[in-house]
């Protein structure tokens, strides 16, 4: 199916059996606000400039009932600015139909794109430009004013392509974004446009589109976008964020429409998205019916009931915050916060309405990805698209990775959160590339693509790539016919290696645990090299084929990469695990109306509250006629008596033990602690299954499935003829 984008047209006008009538003619205005009516039209804003102007218009609803939400004021410079912003210079458009033609051909086009974004960065803004910026940075500084900023007054300048923000297309993170740019000096304004216009011809960009193009997306050509301006710029009021997140009105890795997940974090909104800082997680349930919630002193209606917020898996060090001193945003230290959870009860149903509201009045009913901030007791809404993955996705097949051997008990290598439900294996590619500006690493990832092109051509090897963080930069070679999966030391699941392997369809890890310490006792199977100076590029086999030391056609310096044995990354348990070797594994790919319809109703055992996110989705299953209160607290990970124990010790002025401060927040009291997680577990299988009914056993009796919690240690049975852990109801049974 392809799918045609309209630019910049009058809507034609047909009527039934008579020839259709010109379009009529749409005054071209050089700039619009979030407020103007034509702005919701993505043709005259662009993916995200449409989408700042419907939360504009969406939210009336939610502020009329006193709820604290707001949309930051933004202009958008529209098309025709942009148009004739680069029809100053004739030369970039000649540039941009040379690299349609080597994209054509398949070339490298690395070294003409920094040519094009060279020229970009020259360019003057003609006198019309001029006074119309003048106008948009009168208004920016007005509304500034009015919301309380003070002088300077700073403002984001982002993106918003006609082609960005789509179902099928999010273009999430590739173009530049300046932040902080002080509407007093307008130099710095017009450098940061710039720098914004000139990222439409970065590397991963334009790999991007050509992806685009050939999943049969019709993405116009790259004249078509020179010539036409097809690219708005946004220029928004900036937010000093105490903390920030992202929301999906679906649950992330089932796809599970009545559950919300969205993350949290502490100060501005770059790191969390980075994956650099650990995050909350708040979970909320979406209801068939609406009712009233009590909501900052008032009934408020609405179909969302707040689960609870997950803490970060460990304590967040730093965060990114607005330093006027130093005019700039700086990494600080966080001391011990208030709310280990980042965000209250109240504001994380505050949240999960704000992104039911957005599904159903922006969406139409249909997924939504949002982006917020919170600053000064308001929620800000920055940004609404379509979420990418689950709503492309075919809902009448079902796959399954079934892993078909046990692994070794030796084999486990590590430990992280898994996005999706997928199993790869391959050997693995260790890339340690430190902290290069974008440029210097588009030029490594450049060299990467070559290499891994080459592996896959010679040997049909897909690596599974382990490093610390991706970034736009990275996304050239995120592709499911290069690698086979993606494992990163930081992250989370809405972070960028979350967010690029869901639509490229690839197993990954994130936040993984482990695998460093073992990378030693991988041998390395493969070698890669690319020349930095020349198109040189070459693979072997280690300790067969000589690794050369430098270019043999230029004699420039070599990027090398080593690919180590097989590992195998398996996601299907509700954590990524990464164990050595190449494990089998079999793929069950079924058609739903293949799957038999018995008479009888099928009920389901089901305690692991991620595991019950799946299961609740397969057709045909009537009800949950067990929930275990025991695999709950397997998935909370402490023991319950350890921790009532534990909240009497920390109130006698004792401290924790070094494993429970990996798993709890600091400053929380375990018993609580424990609790809240006891009640989430059981709300989010409630959620996932509701309207269906859900029989939960409580922990009745002594039972070995405790045993290996931390803390157990203190509490469970040790079987006095063998000393293994047994339960009560095993002991006779004991040889």
């Amino acid at each position: 199916m392809r799918l045609s984008i309209y630019y910049y047209l009058g809507n034609p006008q047909l009527s039934i059996m008579k020839r259709p009538r010109p379009a009529p003619r749409v005054e071209e205005k050089l700039f619009l606000t979030i407020w103007d009516d034509e702005a919701v039209d993505p043709r005259f804003t662009g993916g995200k400039g449409a989408g700042l102007a419907k939360i504009y218009r969406a939210i009336a609803e939610l502020k009329a009932l006193g709820l604290p939400v707001d949309v930051p004021f933004a202009v958008i410079l529209a098309p025709p600015f942009i148009r004739r912003l680069l029809a100053t210079n004739p030369e970039i458009l000649e540039k941009v139909r040379e690299l349609e033609e080597a994209l054509a051909r398949g070339e490298e086009v690395g070294p003409l794109l920094a040519e094009i974004r060279e020229l970009i960065m020259k360019l003057e803004f003609p006198p019309e430009l001029d006074r119309a910026l003048d106008e948009a940075i009168e208004l920016l500084r007005a509304e500034g004013l009015k919301a309380g900023k003070k002088e300077p007054i700073r403002i984001a300048v982002r993106s918003s392509g006609l082609a960005e923000d789509l179902p099928s297309a999010s273009f999430a993170g590739q173009y530049e974004t300046i932040l902080n740019v002080r509407l007093s000096d307008k130099e710095e304004v017009k450098r940061a446009i710039l720098r914004c216009l000139a990222s439409v011809y970065g590397d991963r960009v334009a790999d991007y589109r050509q992806k685009l193009r050939s999943r049969g997306l019709k993405i116009p050509s790259e004249t078509e976008i020179c010539s036409r301006g097809l690219f708005s710029i946004i220029l928004q009021l900036m937010v000093d964020s105490e903390w920030s997140g992202v929301g999906f009105s679906i649950e992330t890795e089932s796809g599970h429409p009545k559950v919300f997940k969205s993350t949290a974090w502490l100060g501005l909104g770059e790191l969390g998205v980075q994956g650099k800082v650990p995050t909350a997680e708040i979970f909320a349930a979406k209801l068939e019916d609406r009712r009233f919630v009590e909501l900052f002193g008032r009934k408020v209606p609405g179909s969302v009931v707040c689960l609870g917020v997950n803490p970060p898996s460990k304590p967040q060090r730093e965060m990114l915050r607005w330093d006027p001193e130093a005019g700039k945003n700086v990494i600080v230290e966080v001391e011990e916060p208030v709310d280990p959870r980042i965000v209250n009860d109240v504001q994380a149903l505050l949240v999960s309405l704000a992104v039911e509201h957005l599904e159903r009045t922006v969406g139409k009913g249909k997924p939504v990805d949002v982006e917020f901030a919170w600053e000064n007791g308001r929620l800000y809404l920055l940004q609404v698209r379509p979420e990418t993955v689950h709503a492309v996705r075919s809902k009448a097949i079902i796959e399954t990775y079934v892993l078909e051997e046990e692994p070794p008990e030796d084999a486990l290598l590590g430990i992280g959160l898994n996005v999706g439900t997928k199993i790869a294996s391959g050997p693995l590619m260790p890339l340690a590339l430190g902290d290069l500006s974008a440029e210097e690493l588009s030029v490594r990832i450049r060299l990467l693509k070559r290499i891994l092109k080459e592996l896959v051509g010679r040997y049909n090897v897909k690596p599974i790539l382990y490093t610390s963080i991706t970034s736009p930069p990275w996304e050239p070679v995120m592709k499911r016919d290069l690698l086979a999966g993606i494992i990163t030391e930081l992250g989370n699941r809405t972070s960028h290696p979350a967010i690029i392997s869901r639509e490229e369809g690839l197993a990954c890890s994130v936040g993984t645990k482990g695998l460093s310490e073992h990378l030693d006792e991988l041998s390395d199977v493969y070698w890669g090299a690319a020349c930095m100076s020349c198109d040189f590029v070459s693979v072997g086999e280690v300790g067969k084929d000589p690794v050369p030391e430098a270019c043999p056609a230029c004699g420039g310096e070599l990027f090398k990469v080593v690919a180590k044995e097989p590992v195998t990354l398996d996601c299907t348990r509700g954590e990524a695990r990464i164990y050595r070797g190449a494990l089998k594994f079999r793929v069950e790919v079924r058609e739903i109306r293949e799957i038999p319809r018995p008479a009888t109703k099928v009920a389901v055992n089901c305690g692991s509250p991620m595991e019950a996110l799946n299961v609740s989705l397969i057709p045909g299953v009537s009800k949950v006629g067990l929930a275990r209160e025991e695999f709950i607290a397997a998935w909370i990970q402490v023991h319950p008596v350890f921790c009532i124990k534990a909240s009497k010790v920390r109130a006698e002025g004792g401290f924790w033990a070094p494993e429970v401060e990996e798993l709890f927040p600091p400053g929380a009291d375990p018993r609580e602690e424990w609790v809240h997680r006891l009640t989430l577990g059981m709300g989010l299988i409630a959620a996932s299954f509701y309207p269906r009914e859900v029989i939960l056993r409580f922990s009745d009796f002594k039972t070995n499935e405790y045993a290996t919690l931390v803390g157990a240690v203190h509490y469970e049975l040790e079987c006095p003829r063998c000393g293994g852990g047994l339960a009560l109801r095993e002991y006779e049974e004991c040889p």
